[in-house]
C-alpha cells in the first residue's frame, strides 16, 4: 500500500469534547497511534493545535455530523490541512465491521493516511 500522508489526524468532534488520532508511519511496516481527548473550549482546541504542529501533523481528516465541527475548523484551518469527510457516506463500512463512531474515523484516518 502507497503512503500519501506520514503523519496525520482523524478526529472526531462532540458537542464537549473531541477524541483525535494521530498515525504515523516511520520505516517499520506498522503505523503508530496517539489518542488524546480534548474539551471543545477554545483554549483546549489551541492544545489540540498544538499538539498536532508538535508531533509534526498537518493533515487531518475530521467528521462533519452536526454543527460542532465549525469551531474547531476555525481554529485549525490557518495551520492544519482540513479534510472534512460526512459520516453518512462512511457508515456503508459498518455493515462489513462492527465498528464504533470513533474507531471508523480512526480506519477512514488510516485509509486517508495511506490513499485507499
Amino acid at each position: 500500500m502507497k503512503v500519501t500522508f506520514l503523519t496525520c489526524c482523524g478526529v472526531d468532534v462532540h458537542k464537549s469534547f473531541l477524541v483525535a488520532t494521530i498515525i504515523k508511519t516511520t520505516g517499520g511496516m506498522e503505523p503508530s497511534y496517539q489518542k488524546k481527548r480534548f474539551s471543545t473550549f477554545n483554549n483546549s482546541i489551541l492544545e489540540f493545535r498544538q499538539w498536532l504542529l508538535d508531533n509534526d501533523c498537518h493533515d487531518v481528516c475530521m467528521e462533519s455530523t452536526g454543527k460542532y465541527w465549525i469551531p474547531v475548523f476555525n481554529l485549525l484551518e490557518d495551520e492544519i490541512n482540513v479534510t472534512i469527510a460526512n459520516m453518512a457516506s462512511l457508515y456503508f463500512l459498518s455493515h462489513y465491521v462492527s465498528l464504533h463512531k470513533t474507531l471508523l474515523i480512526e480506519q477512514f484516518s488510516l485509509h486517508f493516511a495511506y490513499g485507499a
